[in-house]
């Protein structure tokens, strides 16, 4: 052997030693932390429950890290921005498990929940939704459903209008969305008599389906909406003159300042709504206490989804005394049966691996929410 080719044998071997060594390093780090995966979308549309249901789970890792972690092991939170968008979520999902491999995978919407949750059931990944559909637990033995619930919300609402007489003709206007799917199966076991205009996720036009509606007697309008479909809708019944009332599944998302900037407070007057957390979280005990300990938090990104953030990290990390990071059934089986944590939106546990929450109806009057039951 040459002295170049003995060289170059050489640089090999230690190249070879210093990437084994890297490598080894990096298993007992991973071995130290438990690894969070976030489908989040942080701009555009969504954004506005993204940032906030983000920003409350990072304040919760920060606290859990700060005094040890868990068992010795710290969290690691991935957050990776995406679209309200199926494909664009997949891809997400797809580079997180290729790099980083979290162990425990959260998301927000159900249209990227839907389109993720095969993939994580192939792969035995934990999956924490937000979705307000159950069928995605439905679907897969390792998702669990956080979040209000639109079959039992939706009846829970329609049980309210019918009782106190607010409508003559109750009418749906709904995307085909499962999370409205499953909202009118409930509506329907209260009242079967209702009128239903539906329209594709994503459309901001519905003069036509409020046109029918109006034609048709209804006065109040149910349904469940994302940001800009409720501010569009808020928007439109306005513009055309119309008396019809919105019955809003969730309260705390229908009525934004976006909505109270463009519709008279006297045309809003009348909206119901329901709602299992704080329709001001700032002034709740949770929002206070979390401004005091993240003083440099941006007020305006404190709601309810930073609450919700929170607290599934918080349960997350009480399941995970019990369990191994990389044991998915174990994982799965211990968050449903966590009932000794500090639940700061009242978690009444699950039932099917659906959180259980005490849920409030609301009634918009004289500028603001007033309890109603």
């Amino acid at each position: 052997m040459n002295k170049k080719t003995a060289w170059i044998v050489a640089i090999v071997f230690l190249l070879i030693i210093i990437v084994w060594g890297i490598s080894k390093d990096s298993q007992v780090k991973n071995k130290n932390v438990i690894k969070l995966g976030v489908v989040a979308t942080m701009s555009g549309a969504g954004a506005n429950l993204g940032v906030p249901w983000v920003g409350g789970m990072q304040a919760a890792v920060d606290e859990i890290n700060a005094k040890g972690g868990v068992n010795g092991k710290k969290f690691e939170l991935d957050v990776q921005p995406t679209a309200i968008d199926g494909a664009e979520s997949v891809n997400t999902v797809r580079y997180l498990l290729a790099n980083n491999n979290p162990d425990i995978f959260f998301v927000l919407f159900q249209v990227s929940a839907a389109a993720i949750n095969p993939i994580l059931k192939e792969a035995k990944k934990p999956l924490f939704s937000l979705s307000f559909s159950r069928s995605i637990p439905e679907k897969n033995p390792y998702a669990i459903k956080g979040n209000f619930d639109s079959l039992t919300g939706c009846e829970q609402l329609t049980q309210y209008t019918k009782d106190n007489k607010k409508y003559k003709q109750l009418g749906v206007l709904m995307s085909g969305e499962d999370y409205n799917v499953k909202c009118l199966e409930g509506i329907k076991k209260v009242e079967p008599n209702i009128k239903e205009y539906h329209y594709n996720f994503g459309q901001t036009d519905f003069r036509s389906l409020l046109a029918k509606a109006n034609h048709d007697g209804v006065d109040v309008l149910e349904q469940v909406a994302i940001d800009f479909e409720y501010l569009a809708m808020f928007k439109q019944i306005n513009e055309l003159g119309y008396k019809i009332k919105m019955a809003c599944n969730t309260a705390s998302e229908c009525m934004t300042g976006q909505v109270k900037d463009v519709v008279p407070a006297k045309n809003l007057e009348g909206t119901m709504g329901i709602d299992f957390t704080p329709i001001n979280t700032a002034e709740s005990d949770f929002g206070k206490t979390f401004l005091k300990n993240h003083p440099t938090y941006d007020v305006k990104n404190l709601t309810n989804y930073t609450a919700m953030g929170y607290d599934s990290i918080e349960l997350i990390s009480k399941a995970m005394e019990s369990c191994k990071a990389d044991d998915p059934a174990c994982v799965v089986d211990a968050i449903t049966k966590v009932k000794d944590y500090n639940s700061v939106i009242g978690s009444e546990g699950f039932i099917d691996r659906v959180q259980q929450f005490k849920m409030n109806i609301y009634e918009y009057n004289n500028g603001n929410w007033a309890l109603k039951q």
